[in-house]
């Protein structure tokens, strides 16, 4: 499934703590095409050669910029790495310094915290939410093995028309929607609402821009819409079929 690499690199933090809460306003349709049908387009456009599903591992860098009004904007550097099946891993880097990381042996997840030299082990929930993560990162996988209830709708709103497929995951009454567009069966647009504690987040990822890049149609500037603040994320460097040791799935030791 190569179309959901962007996922891995906009959406993972907010997937990893998301209950829902709130559904998506758009007019809706019966759709003229199956999902099924719909998967296979969507890997034609963005994997056209089909070097992405073949791959076994993937890297890639993201800037993360955030506009602050009369200062410099904030900005940060997202590193990934994926191995199939299962592995992964997420850094966060502020001034060329690791601050945090997500990351998965492929049986095992955790959390690290840099600043405060703390590593928190995930389980039940927590762990399955990263298990669902890195599935959606491996190319070979599809949204109905992935998530317990997937539907599919023609949408039209003002961005465009498009198909909107909604995932639904444990205990979740409300779907990350994922658009795609009509016309080019690329993925244009991830939104959903998550719950941090006891406050609610809206997330609103926004593709603007796709590059070929080792063969494949990558997401290289995407705007994403978080409660009314916004950032760009631009990848910097995406790799296929690159060296990873088995150590960067394992947190850190401090």
């Amino acid at each position: 499934m190569s179309r959901t690499v962007i996922f891995f690199c906009t959406g993972i933090v907010a997937l990893l703590i998301m209950t829902g809460c709130a559904s998506v306003k758009d007019s809706l349709s019966t759709p003229d095409i199956t999902l099924e049908e719909l998967e296979k387009k969507m890997d034609q456009a963005t994997d056209p050669s089909g070097i992405f599903a073949q791959s076994r591992t993937y890297s890639l860098l993201q800037q993360v910029s955030t506009k602050r009004f009369l200062s410099d904007p904030d900005e940060y550097l997202v590193e990934v790495k994926f191995e199939t099946p299962d592995k992964f891993s997420l850094t966060t880097y502020e001034e060329n310094r690791p601050v945090s990381m997500w990351c998965s042996d492929g049986k095992r997840g955790w959390i690290a915290d840099y600043n405060s030299r703390k590593i928190q082990m995930l389980d039940g929930k927590a762990l399955r939410r990263m298990t669902v993560m890195a599935q959606i990162s491996n190319p070979r996988e599809s949204y109905t093995k992935i998530f317990p209830k997937v539907e599919l709708h023609a949408c039209s709103n003002e961005l465009g028309n498009f198909y909107r497929i909604d995932c639904f995951g444990e205990e979740q009454n409300y779907p990350i929607s994922i658009y795609v567009d009509a016309g080019s069966y690329l993925v244009k647009r991830m939104k959903f609402d998550a719950v941090v504690g006891s406050s609610t987040i809206s997330y609103d990822a926004r593709i603007k821009k796709y590059e070929l890049r080792e063969g494949v149609m990558v997401p290289v500037l995407t705007e994403i819409i978080q409660d009314g603040e916004t950032q760009i994320s631009k990848i910097t460097s995406y790799r296929l079929n690159v060296s990873i040791p088995e150590t960067d799935f394992l947190p850190p030791v401090f």
